[in-house]
């Protein structure tokens, strides 16, 4: 799967680098989140909401295609984990942090959150 045409990514991120996604959680519940991303050699994330950590590292598992010999496009092999991580929100917005604790060289097109079933 490819981020859709035009899409912006987060892309070429290295350990100790982070960014913030500010979502809107509608009811507050768990969400179930799919990750959109590239790695080259994968590596450890984790994820902070309103400035807390929750939870413990989160393994991202590498993207590297052997088959592929232009060493930029093993930036480019992208794969959707479904289901990659569950999130407790509260209603309202939220800012979640996604932090790059290991490894490196991965890009980040899209969390998609759905609600889990009650």
């Amino acid at each position: 799967m490819l981020p859709p045409e035009n899409l912006f990514y987060v892309g070429w991120v290295e350990p100790g680098e982070w960014f913030n996604i500010t979502v809107r959680a509608e009811p507050t519940g768990v969400y179930t989140a799919d990750l959109l991303y590239t790695s080259s050699g994968g590596g450890d994330i984790a994820f902070d909401v309103n400035g807390k950590q929750i939870g413990g590292p989160v393994t991202i598992a590498s993207t590297y295609n052997a088959s592929d010999p232009i060493a930029w496009r093993q930036m480019h092999h992208w794969r959707l984990a479904k289901d990659f991580v569950q999130i407790k929100l509260r209603k309202g917005v939220q800012v979640l942090t996604l932090r790059v604790l290991t490894k490196g060289h991965m890009n980040f097109a899209f969390l998609d959150f759905k609600p889990e079933p009650k």
